[in-house]
Formats: C-alpha cells, sequence, structure tokens
C-alpha cells in the first residue's frame, strides 16, 4: 500500500497547547506507530508500542486515533472504489 501520509487537523490546536512538551512527543510517536500499523503487512498490534501518556494525552489521543482510523478506512473505501472502477472499464474495454 502506497500510503505515506495523513492529515492533522487544525481543530486538535487547542488540546495540543494546553498538553506539556512530553506529551506532544508521545501522541506523536503514537500517531506514527498507528500509521505504521495501517500500512504494515504484519498486522501488528500499534497498542504494543504506544508510550505511555498522561490521562488527560491519553484521552486527546483516543479521540486522535478515532478519527485517523475513520479516515484510514475511508481511504481504504476509496482505493476500494476506484480499482472497481478502472476494473469495469478495462472489462468494457476488453469486450
Amino acid at each position: 500500500m502506497n500510503r505515506n501520509r495523513f492529515y492533522m487537523y487544525l481543530d486538535w490546536g487547542p488540546f495540543i497547547e494546553d498538553l506539556s512538551a512530553d506529551d506532544i512527543k508521545g501522541i506523536m510517536m503514537n500517531i506514527y506507530s498507528l500509521q505504521r500499523s495501517y500500512i504494515s503487512d504484519t498486522g501488528e498490534n500499534p497498542d504494543s508500542s504506544f508510550v505511555s501518556l498522561s490521562p488527560l494525552a491519553k484521552t486527546f489521543f483516543l479521540s486522535v486515533k478515532e478519527r485517523l482510523d475513520a479516515d484510514f478506512k475511508e481511504y481504504l473505501r476509496k482505493c476500494d472504489a476506484s480499482k472497481n472502477q478502472r476494473d469495469r472499464r478495462k472489462n468494457q474495454r476488453d469486450t
């Protein structure tokens, strides 16, 4: 899978501004682990590589994770739709 980017939403800003530098670093490391797990073929569970966060940072990260999970599912849906459309066009040309 050739997915090499993700969106970081501006509405996360007010939450990030209230966190310590260590919590922000931990959240970014967890986001990185999560994104790697999306494109990994090993089926690894990203939870095992997440760094510990303060309760506030963990709450924020779980919200971020939910949004990133939804974004990834939408990405897969669009990839599948695009593949199906290419296959239909190819089949039409072949007939």
